[in-house]
């Protein structure tokens, strides 16, 4: 009887055993041969990612818990959940011909003229339009005028400089998204917007239950950034 009761005591724990054992061969940093891409998988179940953006003066980083789902995956949450950007909007109403809009953006101890703010009027994923046809904000606050009775309202603040590609001349832009704010107006009326934006967030990453290879001592990830490509990351 004694007997066993030991041996299922030490059935019980091989699983344990083995998922300690996984936990403690995996922690260490991580560099791509190029060394852009790092990742430090720390033993307190924590995790450190930077990417050094070429082009760019802006370099990406993270910073969040894993945890093993198996003994050749770990899955990442980064510690910021969302980088979507809260929207305060007034709306005092008025006989204007048409809608007045004054955007006023706040960014504490940036200048306000590095960054752009597009309205946005399209819902649909990946796809958005502005106010007008080639319509461009001037940089930082500003205010303009729309025919349309305002439902819905969200926007896309753009951080200058442009980032040069090296596959190509496609020039790509830091963007965060507002979120979308249902609101009550009639044509005329003045909506005041407020969009306090941490500059910082142009520069997190952010990892949703990202899910991530271990093969030996190297790690395998999809950067959803870049097409999904793989990335390869050697143990220092």
């Amino acid at each position: 009887m004694n007997q066993n009761i030991t041996i299922l005591t030490f059935l019980g724990l091989i699983p344990i055993m083995i998922s300690c054992h996984s936990v403690t061969n995996i922690s260490g940093t991580y560099t791509t041969r190029n060394r852009l891409h790092t990742f430090s998988i720390n033993t307190d179940s924590t995790f450190n990612y930077f990417y050094m953006k070429v082009g760019s003066n802006a370099d990406i980083y993270s910073s969040g818990k894993w945890s093993s789902i198996s003994r050749s995956r770990i899955v990442l949450n980064s510690n910021i959940v969302n980088n979507i950007i809260p929207l305060d909007i007034e709306v005092i109403p008025s006989s204007n011909i048409n809608t007045i809009i004054y955007v006023e953006l706040m960014i504490p101890g940036k200048d306000e003229k590095d960054y752009y703010c597009f309205p946005c009027f399209d819902v649909k994923k990946d796809k958005w339009f502005t106010s007008k046809p080639f319509f461009t904000p001037d940089r930082g606050s500003h205010c303009y005028e729309s025919t349309l009775k305002e439902n819905e309202l969200f926007y896309k603040v753009q951080k200058k400089p442009f980032v040069f590609e090296r596959q190509g001349p496609l020039r790509k832009y830091y963007i965060i998204d507002t979120e979308h704010k249902m609101i009550n107006t009639n044509v005329g009326d003045i909506i005041h917007v407020k969009i306090n934006v941490p500059d910082s967030l142009f520069s997190y990453r952010l990892f949703n239950s990202q899910k991530i290879k271990i093969n030996g001592r190297k790690i395998v990830f999809k950067d959803n950034e870049n097409n999904n490509k793989k990335k390869k990351l050697y143990i220092q």
